[in-house]
């Protein structure tokens, strides 16, 4: 049902070869199908995979924004206690992904897969890290009581943004898998209707916020900057934060197309794979304990 393209035709797979000689992996001359690949690669996809996210994103707004229990949705009291287990739900959740590509990801380091299996393995090891650690930085200014001034909510905004550029080249790597899985399924109707409708919807979500930008701007006559360039910047900012939120979304639901599983269950049949995949869901979903 698949059209894989020979091996011949394939581009170098130059960031699974690098990243596989940083770990001293040895890759094997036997090109594997998909489904065999899809035994190795032992993290969630599809609906099961993309509701995962979605609850990351929730758990990281109502913890960091709104100071809230994900699951009571009341005021946390034990911020120590939430901020050490969003910590660890992050870094947990990186070494579960991190150990499952080293053990079962190199056995799927063949021709024409070895790209997307680095990107895919990279994006959801980097996603759970970067919302655990935001919030616990937030929780911990917190609890510390330290005064909402400018020259803090601007140390705080630094912080973050150096966090969000660790999470870039897993995105880069992410971008790459994700164009190497549409290129293999290209075939699939589903694929082609999901490819269209996912550029809509982002070209729609361009146009919303940026008349969101304007609108939300205070013309007023004495700015520092002109209302054009502070929309700008707002609307750069929106579309970044989009586009790393949306990634590994959209990345689940195109594997899940290719592969056929729309629920993304793990197709591995080997104890190994099977505690690798629920050690990784346990630990992203541990933030609902929050208090």
């Amino acid at each position: 049902m698949v059209m894989n393209a020979p091996p011949s035709q394939l581009p170098p797979p130059v960031i699974g070869l690098l990243v596989s000689r940083s770990l001293n992996l040895t890759s094997s001359n036997t090109t594997l199908s998909l489904t065999d690949t899809l035994e190795h690669f032992s993290l969630p996809y599809g609906i099961i995979g993309t509701t995962l996210k979605l609850f990351m994103y929730y758990a990281l707004a109502s913890i960091a924004v709104h100071a809230r229990s994900p699951t009571t949705l009341r005021p946390l009291q034990y911020r120590l206690y939430t901020a050490i287990l969003c910590f660890f739900s992050g870094v947990a959740s990186a070494s579960t992904a991190l150990f499952g590509f080293i053990n079962k990801g190199n056995a799927a380091h063949a021709a024409g897969h070895s790209n997307w299996i680095v990107g895919y393995y990279a994006v959801n090891a980097c996603l759970p890290l970067f919302t655990g650690v935001i919030a616990m930085i937030v929780t911990l200014a917190r609890r510390r009581d330290i005064a909402q001034s400018p020259a803090n909510e601007e140390k705080e905004k630094e912080f973050i943004c150096g966090v969000s550029l660790a999470y870039l080249l897993a995105f880069a790597l992410g971008i790459w898998g994700l164009y190497e899985v549409v290129r293999d399924g290209w075939g699939i109707k589903g694929m082609q209707m999901f490819v269209g409708a996912a550029f809509g919807g982002f070209c729609v979500v361009a146009i919303f916020v940026g008349v969101m930008a304007i609108q939300g701007l205070p013309f007023e006559r004495n700015m520092p900057e002109p209302p054009v360039s502070e929309a700008w910047k707002s609307w750069v900012f929106m579309m970044v934060a989009v586009g790393l939120a949306g990634l590994p979304i959209v990345m689940d639901v195109a594997l899940a197309i290719l592969a056929g599983n729309a629920w993304g269950v793990q197709m591995g049949k080997t104890t190994e794979v099977v505690a690798l995949y629920s050690a990784y869901v346990t630990a992203c979903v541990l933030p609902a304990l929050a208090v």
